[in-house]
């Protein structure tokens, strides 16, 4: 069985995408009326597809007055360091997972991303190659009768 991704990995805060095409801006704010649902969904399934069989994968979701936080955990490959804001990227996949046979086109990291932003959210990855990965979404609550 593998061991639970160390918990002081550092964190990188994803502040802002880079400029997007206009055809993947297009993309993406069809994708964010899915809602943070989707996003969770999303991080999961890449922790499934990047964390071997016996690894670990933690979802946790917290709500509180003022904000919904969610976490997405494995003891999968991990992300070089180095790449670690480059993956956010549309289309982008870290260089240690070339021989993984995915479905998606590459935008998953991206649309958290955008949707996080685009609820006034902040956006963190924590990774070590042969560790794990760590991502936390912080979004604000709505105040009272926004959604109305």
């Amino acid at each position: 069985m593998s061991p639970r991704p160390p918990l002081f990995m550092p964190e990188v805060e994803i502040a802002e995408l880079p400029p997007l095409k206009p055809s993947e801006q297009s993309l993406l704010e069809m994708h964010s009326l899915l809602n943070l649902f989707n996003v969770m969904r999303d991080l999961v399934a890449n922790a499934r597809k990047y964390t071997p069989p016996g690894g670990h994968i933690t979802l946790a979701a917290h709500e509180s007055q003022q904000e919904l936080r969610v976490l997405v955990e494995d003891t999968g490959r991990g992300i070089p360091a180095d790449e670690i804001t480059t993956v956010v990227q549309f289309g982008r996949r870290a260089r240690n997972v070339g021989d993984v046979r995915t479905m998606g086109g590459g935008f998953g990291l991206t649309k958290a991303v955008f949707v996080t932003k685009q609820f006034g959210g902040r956006f963190w990855i924590a990774s070590e190659v042969g560790a794990g990965t760590r991502i936390k979404i912080s979004v604000p609550r709505p105040a009272p009768g926004e959604l109305n």
